[in-house]
């Protein structure tokens, strides 16, 4: 599991790529994290529904000749 330290947390953040002349240039970085949590939620709920219906294993014997 990873050490949930300072330098993991900020992945998520703007530190990385934003530095003090963007800011001051009027720069305006925004997030899409509330835009995209629930596309990505949907997608999971799918792909697992898929799993659970075996839909990769059937997936995999129509290829097998």
């Amino acid at each position: 599991m990873p050490k949930l330290d300072e330098e993991f947390l900020a992945a998520g953040g703007v530190k990385r790529f934003a530095s003090e002349a963007s800011w001051a240039r009027g720069i305006k970085i925004l997030s899409a994290w509330a835009a995209n949590g629930v596309p990505v939620a949907e997608y999971s709920l799918g792909i697992i529904l898929l799993s659970l219906k075996r839909f990769w294993l059937f997936t995999r014997a129509m290829r097998t000749p």
